[in-house]
């Protein structure tokens, strides 16, 4: 279902931002991400479209 692939997303996407820096806050808006993800999707064609849907 989307609501679990969005928090695998976020989770991955918070791995990534953190890296090994394990101290310090991290703020993100995952669901801000997706969405513009998303929109950027809509309008992608070609290549740019296939690397978006790996």
């Amino acid at each position: 279902p989307l609501s679990a692939a969005n928090t695998q997303f976020s989770l991955n996407l918070f791995k990534k931002i953190r890296g090994g820096n394990a101290s310090g806050n991290v703020f993100y808006s995952p669901i801000s991400i997706s969405s513009a993800l998303a929109m950027v999707s809509l309008g992608a064609k070609g290549n740019t479209a296939t690397q978006m849907f790996k």
